[in-house]
Formats: C-alpha cells, structure tokens, sequence
C-alpha cells in the first residue's frame, strides 16, 4: 500500500553536500509528545489531476456521434491508466488504475469513489453527504439482431474497498439497463398511451461490505415483464442498448471504493459460465530498483549491483476455474520513447497454473544493456513489461491483452521512496503539541551531490489547517542509538 505522504529528495544545485552517507528529512511542529501514527482516507485523486484531461462528453453531443458497438463487448482496463477508454464508455467518472485492488482477475480495474473526473470530490467539505457518486456508462451496443434464445448475459467481477475505503452497508453497487422504452402510463384496459424513452433499469445491486475477494456477478439480458399488462413489452434487443455501473456513497473524497473488472457481454452464455480460458497478469511488475521507486540515472549506473533487482515478477492469474493451464513467462525493459531494448528474456521454466491460482513466478534479470547512454540522464523512463502466456488452449481475442501488464520506471533527480500513486493518506494522533516525522535516504558510498528541494505531497482535509505551522530540517547524520559521543550533524532547516 502507498501512503500519502511522499518524500522525495530532490538534488541539484541549493547547496552542496559532500562526502554523505545519509540524507534524513523531517517535517514537523515542534514539541511532539505521546503521537500515534494512523491512516486516513483522500480526499482528492493527485495522480488523476496530473492526468492529462480529456475533451469531457457533452451527452447530447456525445450520444449523436458514440459509434455503436457490436458483441462481444469486453473491457478488463489492462492496457491503460486514468481515464475509461473512449470507444467503450461514454464518461470519464471512474478512475482506472492499477494500485487500489486486492488480486484482481487481471491487471487494472475501474476504481469508484465519492471523486469527480477531476479528482475533486463532488462535495467537497461534507462528509455526511451521501448519494449518487460515479457512473460509468457503456457506448452503445447493437442488440437487434438478437432474441432471448441467443441467451445474452452480463458479467463483470467486483470488490468492496480493494487497499481504499470501505463502502458502509447503506451504501451499494447498482447496474442498470436502457431499454428501448418503458411503459409510463396505461388506461384503464391496460393500454400503453404513455411511453418513456429515457428511463433506466435496475437489474443488479450490492450493499457496501469490507474488504473481500473479487466476486463475480452474471446478469442475463432478457425482456423486461411488465406485471401491469402481463407483457414482454420493454425491449433490451435493440440498436442502441447500454448499460451502466453506479455507486452510491460518501461525496466527499476519495471514500467508499468499489473495484470492476473483467466486463465481458456476449452470446451463448448461461448462469453457470463463471469459467474463463485466459491466464493473465493480475499486476505489473514493481519497481527495479531495490529499496526505491526511483533514484537518478547516474546513481545506478555506478552502483547498478546495489540497486538492481535480482528478479522480475511475472504475477500471474488462471481465470479458469476448472483447467491447469500450462504457462510460459517472459519479459522485457524498453527505453521509452525510443523503445530501445535494454532486456529481453523468454524463459525456459514454465509453470503448471492450477484453476483460479494467483501465482507470483519469478525470473531471473538480466543485466541492462550496458551500451546504452540516455539522451537525458535526468529523465530515464524505462517500460518493463512482464508476460504469462498460455500453452493450453487458445483463447479468445478479447482475453490476450490482459497477458502482458506494464511498469513505468523513472530515474529523475530525485530519490522516492514511494510511487506517486497513494490509496491512503498518513497522519499521526494524540499529539496536540505538534508532531514529528522523520525518513532517511541513503546515498551510495563516497558519492557527492546537491540537495536543492524535497518534495512532500500534503493530504487535502476536511478540517481547516492553513495556520498551522511546519518546519524542515535535514540531517547528514544522526545519533539514532543515543551514543553520547556522536552528533546529530544539521545541514539545513526551514521554518
């Protein structure tokens, strides 16, 4: 799990260091006592801020000009970040990402919360009001053609809270279908005069729940009975038939998270298809660099033993709920944007993945090309990807993106601990003098540099605290075993 507070330190040309071993930043009120660490939940959504932001969709524009989608449909957000993707969903509410669920089926899901699609709460400041949050909307889908004997159905997986905040049991989970029409008002005969064009369908709902494995739901899309008339008279096989995913929870943050995946609409379906032929990587690959998120090119370069990992993770997943499937594994680190290939590796091992099994499988890694020489060295991104595939049996189309999954790994001017990507905020309580927090940043042995900034990323609260007051202060050492006869050494402070 990634906190909130993020340190980072920043070198360049403030003031010059030499000769050090550690780097020890610190924030803090003075006069601390009795604190207690605890995490918080956001409030806000930085890395979707940051996120570049899409044209947003007029709806009267939007549904004039959506293409119309054939079956089947199938979106498990593996190949991509931020916002939904264009062509299969109309809004841009929800929050794809990697870093909020618990094992899921596949790498990336769509993340549902009391945010916006700037990452600002819907209703900022009020932590009791509670109603309808994120929608996320299908493109529409060309049923027409279809009756109830080609047995359509529905199915996506879900989970409550994932590494965020539980939705409470008076929150939910809700899917609704468009129908062509729905009858609004009838005579006394039963007679439609009435009809409404617009209205939407529940057909499925769940109450919020703490943390639990991902579930499967399976919804048939049929006719829609009406109990007045005693008719199939509202029509799901149409043209322009959609459905949507809904929350109901906390508008004020970043609170209430409910995770989907996996949603897959097709034909010659029935209740009991809750088995997929596909192996998939359920998450990336972490960092490279042992101990950080990422340090500065040069710092690798010349200690590439100390920081480069040993293994690459391929985090593997069997959909499949009753085959073994037989596994191969490979990977590769690219220089992005040059897609200059630094490592590959096909491995020889496989692996025998038994049904529904989360298997992390490791391989060996291979040295980077030792001939490359960036264009920058102060903005290496490197794209390490990580492969499972299956040997087994074939699998449809739609499944083989999801057997790769994508790190972004960065060497810039800094040293990070963590990635930039939070699902919880840090905090410390019972503390009403004031708090203190402390990190260290090791550098390598006999290496100098600059310590121009460090970077810290301050939760957004509820509670009003402009006036209170922070102060830095930087260490090149410090007595941490109370030793009488060594120093703490201050290299800078900041009120």
């Amino acid at each position: 799990m990634n906190i909130v507070l993020i340190f980072k330190i920043l070198l360049g040309k403030l003031f010059r260091i030499f000769a050090l071993t550690t780097i020890i930043s610190v924030f803090s009120i003075p006069g601390s006592q009795a604190q207690k660490e605890i995490l918080l939940p956001l409030y806000q959504n930085t890395p979707l801020q940051q996120h570049p932001q899409p044209a947003h969709k007029i709806p009267k524009a939007q549904y004039k000009t959506q293409k119309v989608l054939t079956i089947p449909f199938f979106d498990d957000f593996c190949d991509y970040t931020g916002y939904p993707n264009d062509t299969l969903w109309m809004d841009n509410y929800v929050y794809i990402n990697t870093g909020f669920p618990v094992l899921p089926p596949s790498t990336g899901v769509a993340t549902f919360d009391g945010l916006n699609s700037y990452g600002q709460a819907y209703a900022p400041g009020n932590q009791y009001n509670d109603g309808p949050a994120d929608t996320l909307t299908s493109a529409y889908i060309d049923l027409s053609s279809f009756t109830l004997k080609d047995s359509l159905y529905l199915s996506f997986f879900y989970q409550p809270q994932g590494l965020g905040e539980s939705p409470d049991v008076g929150d939910s989970l809700i899917v609704e279908f468009k129908p062509d029409r729905i009858p609004d008002s009838t005579d006394t005969l039963g007679h439609v005069y009435l009809w409404n064009y617009t209205k939407w369908v529940k057909v499925w709902a769940v109450p919020g729940a703490a943390l639990s494995p991902f579930k499967l739901a399976m919804i048939p899309i049929t006719h829609l009975f009406d109990a007045f008339t005693k008719l199939y008279d509202t029509n799901y096989y149409q043209k322009k038939f959609q459905f949507r995913f809904r929350a109901y929870a906390n508008n004020s943050g970043n609170l209430d998270h409910w995770h989907v995946d996996y949603v897959y609409l097709d034909r010659g379906r029935n209740k009991k298809d809750t088995s997929f032929t596909d192996i998939a990587v359920y998450q990336p690959m972490h960092s490279i660099i042992n101990g950080y998120a990422s340090i500065p090119w040069n710092y690798y370069k010349a200690y590439t033993s100390s920081y480069y990992t040993d293994s690459i993770h391929v985090f593997t997943h069997n959909n499949s709920a009753t085959t073994t499937e037989h596994t191969t594994f490979s990977y590769s680190i690219t220089s992005l944007p040059d897609n200059t290939v630094l490592a590959n590796r096909i491995s020889t091992q496989v692996a025998n993945v038994t049904p529904e099994q989360y298997l992390d499988f490791t391989l060996p890694a291979d040295p980077l090309n030792p001939t490359f020489k960036p264009k920058n060295p102060d903005s290496v991104v490197l794209a390490v990807r990580t492969v499972a595939q299956n040997n087994t049996h074939k699998e449809i189309p739609v499944f083989i993106p999801n057997d790769t999954a994508t790190h972004i790994q960065i060497f810039n001017t800094y040293l990070a601990y963590d990635d930039g990507t939070a699902e919880t905020g840090y905090g410390i309580t019972h503390s009403p003098n004031g708090a203190e927090v402390a990190l260290a940043f090791n550098m390598p042995p006999g290496m100098t540099d600059t310590l121009f900034g460090i970077g810290i990323h301050f939760n957004q609260s509820l509670v009003d605290v402009r006036n209170n007051p922070v102060a830095f202060r930087v260490w090149s050492a410090v007595d941490t075993a109370n030793v009488k006869s060594v120093q703490d050494h201050v290299i800078a402070e900041l009120d």
